[in-house]
């Protein structure tokens, strides 16, 4: 197996689940309706135009505690191998993740 080439993409969706990533203890999986999928200037896309249900690896650090259900998430994410996306870390270069709950202002 290879990794793919450098890639980001700006994906936004509601949050439909989380759970503890089953491998990465640092890691939570986010299952997301996506909405959108667009291109991220510069970048290989591998995922433009994705809809549907994903599933988003997030660095837990980088997420509000809690359930999250029905919260937007709007990030640029890769995909970094045998189909599995990934959030870009809040302190990576270019990462501009975003959580806002349903009834309430965007959270960092």
């Amino acid at each position: 197996m290879t990794a793919p080439i450098e890639n980001r993409t700006r994906l936004r969706g509601t949050v439909l689940g989380r759970r503890p990533h089953p491998d990465v203890a640092r890691w939570d999986v986010l299952t997301l309706d996506a909405a959108a999928a667009e291109p991220v200037d510069g970048w290989t896309d591998l995922l433009s135009g994705a809809r549907g249900q994903v599933e988003v690896n997030v660095d837990a650090s980088d997420l509000p505690e809690g359930d999250l259900v029905g919260w937007i998430f709007v990030g640029v994410v890769r995909v970094v191998g045998s189909g599995a996306i990934a959030a870009l870390p809040a302190a990576a270069p270019g990462a501009s993740t975003t959580l806002s709950p349903p009834d309430g202002p965007i959270l960092h």
